[in-house]
């Protein structure tokens, strides 16, 4: 569910980058966050109780997301596509290796297998022969964007556990809108005019797809309560990337090379030893 979810937001994702300037990023990602707030006051309802007590994690986080949100972009400015999404997928290795060596959570030679499974299917799905130009700017970019990316999930870990499970849509709350208001204020002050079009043209891909992010990260977090950090995220991760090539292969008739049908079939078989 998880993955799926992550892979059709992605489509929208897709079709603001296909219609759309590239400075307007911003607002488009100020309404993402907009409407994952609003998929956390919804499944929260009655039940929501704020404290002051998770303001440091949902700083934390908000500065992780918007970080990577920022970075992303001028990653994707200076270097190219594919090696950035290739850097990006990299960082669900941030929380596994978080629930190994912090956690103390159990690590067997299937786990290993899974890894190293994994690592191969993103290298061979991403990479691409004569993008592979590399600038220091994009290489700083790009490894504080899978660094971020990376403690976005591994702050909403560390605030379950510190919180016993508890209070996590309000901590959700609280940092998506911290991170809605900061990148709306950088937006609006850096590309005023693209900002404005974002707005007029694309509030309901926005919207749509945080909410759709909303509740990925809600079932995230159902599934922080039962699994190990260093299961989950390698799950989640595999499971999306099956879920955007059959979206892709469907939707925009993209076919895989030879390398990206090895990546998906070492995709299937890391699934496969994480579930053992």
């Amino acid at each position: 569910m998880v993955a799926a979810i992550l892979a059709i937001g992605s489509v929208s994702q897709k079709l603001f980058g296909q219609h759309n300037d590239a400075k307007g990023i911003y607002l488009f990602s100020a309404m993402c966050c907009i409407g994952g707030m609003l998929a956390f006051i919804v499944i929260g309802g009655n039940s929501l109780h704020f404290t002051a007590a998770v303001l440091g994690h949902s700083i934390g986080f908000a500065v992780a997301y918007g970080t990577c949100m920022v970075c992303n972009v001028l990653a994707l400015k200076y270097g190219s596509m594919s090696l950035t999404s290739l850097f990006t997928s990299y960082s669900l290795m941030v929380p596994t290796f978080y629930g190994l060596l912090f956690l103390r959570e159990p690590f067997s030679a299937w786990i290993a297998l899974g890894i190293g499974a994994l690592a191969l299917s993103l290298f061979f799905v991403n990479f691409r022969k004569g993008e592979n130009t590399i600038s220091v700017r994009w290489l700083i970019f790009a490894l504080l964007t899978l660094l971020s990316n990376g403690m976005c999930t591994t702050v909403q870990k560390m605030q379950q556990l510190a919180f016993d499970y508890t209070y996590a849509n309000e901590f959700m709350i609280i940092a998506l809108l911290i991170t809605a208001v900061c990148l709306a204020v950088f937006g609006f002050i850096t590309a005023p005019k693209e900002s404005v079009l974002t707005v007029k043209r694309c509030w309901h891909w926005g919207l749509g797809h945080g909410l759709l992010n909303g509740l990925m990260n809600y079932f995230v977090l159902l599934l922080n309560t039962s699994m190990p950090a260093s299961v989950v995220f390698p799950l989640v991760s595999c499971g999306n990337l099956l879920f955007v090539y059959l979206l892709s292969f469907f939707i925009w008739k993209e076919r895989l090379t030879r390398l990206q049908t090895f990546g998906i079939v070492a995709g299937i078989a890391s699934i496969i030893f994480f579930s053992i």
